[in-house]
């Protein structure tokens, strides 16, 4: 289970329910404590929509097509293993297959997919 964080002192440091202290260090300090709302920029990425095995197949030659290999299929139901900017993200069918805008690929549950995306 994490460490559950119960303070934050002034200077950013903060301390854990086990005693631990723990300081970030912000990427980007100009930021710091800055609340903003943003809206996603309009962009086109291109999808498979992964269903069963004969799909995954699909998706697996689109990925080597593209050069990317960080993939595997996990069984036979098309389910499969998918190395992302975030780390690696298994997935069972049905997911979509994106192709995002610096050439990486990640797996999008359907639902979430239907919510933020729409077909051009």
């Amino acid at each position: 289970m994490a460490d559950r964080i119960i303070s934050i002192d002034d200077d950013g440091s903060m301390t854990t329910a086990s005693g631990r202290n723990v300081t970030l260090e912000l990427r980007n300090p100009e930021m710091a404590g800055t609340l903003k709302c943003y809206r996603k920029r309009p962009v086109t990425v291109a999808t498979i929509i992964v269903t069963d095995p004969a799909s995954a197949l699909l998706a697996a030659m689109w990925m080597e097509e593209c050069g990317f290999l960080d993939f595997e299929i996990l069984d036979g139901s098309g389910a499969m293993r998918i190395g992302t900017l975030e780390g690696n993200k298994e997935f069972g069918v049905p997911f979509v297959l994106i192709r995002g805008v610096v050439g990486e690929f990640y797996p999008c549950d359907c639902g979430v997919f239907t919510a933020t995306y729409e077909s051009v």
